[in-house]
């Protein structure tokens, strides 16, 4: 289907849009599709939910777009547009690397293998950091996000000795008992934080997991005044994990680095080190990012 121009749209908020737009205003690709962006006032109910669709797709053609250019392009007003960009922001399905908010795809696509192609600028940033990592440690290094209150390996270098820690990228972990998890969540607002701690199961994964909330608050703090965060056998026996957050440019948390290992490697002295390189790597990490945006 061929497109030239839209007016007169009655949008689902009431408002009529009264001026002129081309598909060149939606994108600056032109064979990118339309999807339907101005289907919006359906009797079903589903306006919101076309909304949140078309500031996705439009998202998939338009990285780094600002509300402006998000709602000029949707035809949705900067209000809404907002409200719909801070809830998916939230769930981790866009993102911001910068205090000048232009938002991409985010992290949470990541489970979803197609989509997970147009949000890899962490992968490609974050990829010859972790292969320093996986060196000077001779560890495996994991790469990991928050999605749906989990913690999911989108990145994993596995350690080239017999006895080594290992895991599969897709895999999804507790945010509690693990060093990824508690990474994360050490550089989360406190509110955030307390809202995903007051949701967990907080199932144990090992006698060690801290499976008391007080505690777990506690060790958080901890790894938030060490900069970075320890899993002492909590999610496997026999398996020790140091962390460190990766954040946008306002500080929050967009993904977190670990080293796992056999504990009778990973001892407090190699934790420590390799907890202090992490920080570094991160802050690295971070700086790129916010510099790409």
């Amino acid at each position: 289907m061929c497109f030239s121009a839209f007016r007169g749209v009655v949008l689902d908020n009431g408002d009529i849009l009264d001026r002129q737009l081309t598909p060149q205003a939606f994108s600056r690709n032109n064979d990118f599709p339309l999807f339907g962006i101005f289907a919006m006032d359906q009797p079903d109910g589903t306006g919101v939910v076309n909304k949140t669709l078309n500031v996705l797709e439009l998202l998939l053609a338009r990285p780094d777009a600002t509300v402006s250019e998000i709602s000029e392009g949707t035809g949705i007003t900067k209000a809404a547009a907002y409200r719909i960009l801070s809830a998916l922001e939230r769930r981790g399905y866009v993102a911001t690397y910068e205090k000048v908010r232009r938002y991409s795809i985010g992290p949470a696509f990541y489970s979803y293998e197609r989509a997970a192609r147009a949000a890899d600028r962490l992968l490609v940033v974050s990829r010859p950091i972790m292969q320093e990592i996986w060196v000077s440690s001779g560890e495996t290094v994991n790469l990991g996000v928050l999605i749906h209150g989990g913690v999911h390996y989108i990145d994993i270098i596995e350690s080239s000795q017999g006895l080594r820690a290992t895991g599969r990228v897709g895999a999804r972990d507790t945010l509690h008992s693990t060093a990824l998890g508690k990474a994360i969540m050490a550089r989360m607002p406190a509110e955030q934080r307390d809202e995903l701690i007051a949701a967990a199961e907080l199932a144990p994964r090992t006698p060690h997991t801290v499976a008391d909330r007080d505690a777990l608050r506690a060790s958080i703090e901890c790894a938030a005044r060490a900069g970075h965060a320890i899993d002492n056998e909590e999610n496997e026996v026999g398996m020790r994990c140091v962390a460190a957050s990766i954040v946008n440019a306002d500080g929050r948390p967009l993904a977190a680095m670990s080293v796992s290992g056999p504990s009778s490697r990973m001892t407090d002295t190699a934790l420590e080190r390799i907890g202090g390189h992490l920080v570094d790597a991160c802050a690295r990490i971070s700086a790129k990012l916010a510099r790409l945006g």
